[in-house]
This record gives structure tokens, sequence and C-alpha cells, in this order.
């Protein structure tokens, strides 16, 4: 089992989408020149070319998210607003239940969310 639900999930690749493929060039080129200004000071000419090309695949390509086993979100509609926040500031479930994921990860991400973020997090899931 991942550490994470989906890895890559919540990071950023440049494209805009959170699961895909990410390819990127990276060139670089440098130029110098090189004067005699007299015997004793002499100024040298270098080139030179780097290129790098970043190629990575984030979160879940390919991956069935069945195989996690997660609960359905409909799930979030059992909270009323003031347990969901409490699931999301504490990582607290309802029924005083801890969980394996969610409570460390409510613990170490969602405690930065404002409350009204969170409503609107608890809103959103009310919808599906």
């Amino acid at each position: 089992m991942p550490e994470v639900l989906i890895p890559g999930v919540q990071q950023y690749n440049g494209s805009g989408a959170d699961i895909d493929h990410y390819q990127q060039w990276r060139n670089a080129i440098t130029l110098d020149d090189t004067f005699t200004f007299s015997p004793r000071l002499v100024g040298s000419f270098r080139y030179g070319f780097a290129r790098r090309l970043n190629y990575e695949t984030w979160g879940g390509v390919g991956m069935d998210p069945a195989q996690f086993k997660t609960p359905a979100l409909v799930v979030a509609k059992g909270y009323s607003l003031e347990q969901f926040t409490r699931l999301m500031q504490q990582g607290v479930g309802l029924g005083e239940r801890q969980f394996k994921l969610m409570s460390p990860t409510a613990k170490a991400r969602f405690t930065q969310f404002r409350p009204d973020e969170v409503a609107a997090v608890y809103a959103f899931l009310q919808t599906l």
C-alpha cells in the first residue's frame, strides 16, 4: 500500500493537471571571448552547452483507484460541518476514530486551512 493515496496528486507539474506525464527540455549555452590587452593581461574564449530533458510521470498514471479500496466520498455526507472541521483540523473521525492515513495527513496538511476553506470543501462534498 503506498504512503499516499495517489502519488503526486498534490504536486504541480506545469501542465495544469495533477496526474499526467510531464516533459520539459532545459537548454543552456555559454559563450566567452578572449582579448589580449597587454603582455600581462590576456582573456580567453570559452564555449559551453548543456541540455537536459525532464521526463516524469506524475500521480497515478495507469493506476486503477479501485485498488486502494477507499470509501466513496459520500461518506463525508455523514459528517456535520463541526464534525468535518474536527476531522480536517485534528484528524479525528466520527466516534473518536483515528485513521491510518487521514489522521496524520489532516494534522500535517489540513490544519493550514482557514475555517471558510474547510466549509467550502465540506459544501462541495455535500454536492456529490
